[in-house]
């Protein structure tokens, strides 16, 4: 099976332009990534999960990202799944998006690595992504003041037709489901994880690292602090 990486961000344009004046507001949600993949013929794809919700919570994120997985499995299956990111505490880096994605993990049987990036490290790929759709969205309504702003499905339309990235859409009502499993099985607290960049999810554990490592994979390292996570039936357990 293939292995991917994704490098993600979320991003929001808030304007359209016509006339030289400010005529309407477009306030959409962008989760924009770029796509690594095994096969040389593809290796690389831009996407963007879009929602017209400008929700950017762990409920959200794990829609988004969960909605373009998906969507790479009906193509083409995999079983080894690396993602990085920046290390925002309200939308990756905290225990409802570790607890989302593990039962992710559990229900597609993938391998999952989540990497985190040091904070005010630069930008990264996804965020070019996310910049360029934020420019085209200014100039196709810049171009024609007339673009129907309230109907979300109309200007993705319009927008895909203008750019390369694949453009998936996901739903306030997914988000909300998201939402309800979070209080029907509530993610208990990880001792630790803001100081984490680098976790490993295991079907029965979690291996939380201080500094990222793609050479250890699952096995322990003494240089990059682990601290191993035992997973229960229903929620996490602590640390041993």
């Amino acid at each position: 099976m293939p292995r991917r990486t994704i490098s993600s961000s979320t991003q929001q344009p808030h304007r359209s332009v016509g006339s030289g004046n400010v005529v309407d507001v477009v306030t959409l949600s962008i989760h924009s990534m770029m796509i690594y993949r095994g096969k040389p013929e593809n290796a690389a794809q831009s996407y963007a999960a879009m929602s017209s919700n400008t929700d950017h919570k762990a409920a959200a994120v794990c829609a988004s990202l969960v909605k373009v997985l998906e969507n790479l499995m009906e193509k083409d299956p995999f079983k080894n799944l690396i993602i990085i990111t920046d290390s925002p505490s309200n939308q990756y880096r905290n225990r409802y998006t570790v607890k989302l994605f593990h039962d992710y993990m559990i229900s597609r049987l993938v391998d999952i690595q989540w990497l985190y990036m040091e904070a005010g490290h630069g930008k990264g790929p996804a965020d070019g992504v996310g910049g360029n759709i934020k420019r085209v969205m200014d100039r196709i309504i810049g171009a024609d003041p007339y673009t129907p702003t309230d109907n979300f499905n109309a200007i993705i339309r319009k927008l895909q037709g203008n750019i390369v990235t694949k453009i998936i859409t996901f739903s306030t009502a997914e988000i909300t489901e998201n939402e309800k499993r979070l209080k029907e099985v509530p993610a208990t607290e990880i001792v630790g994880i803001s100081k984490c960049h680098d976790i490993i999810f295991g079907e029965d554990f979690l291996l939380m690292k201080n500094v990222s490592c793609l050479v250890c994979s699952s096995v322990t390292c003494s240089d990059h602090g682990n601290k191993k996570m035992l997973v229960g039936d229903a929620e996490f357990g602590g640390f041993v």
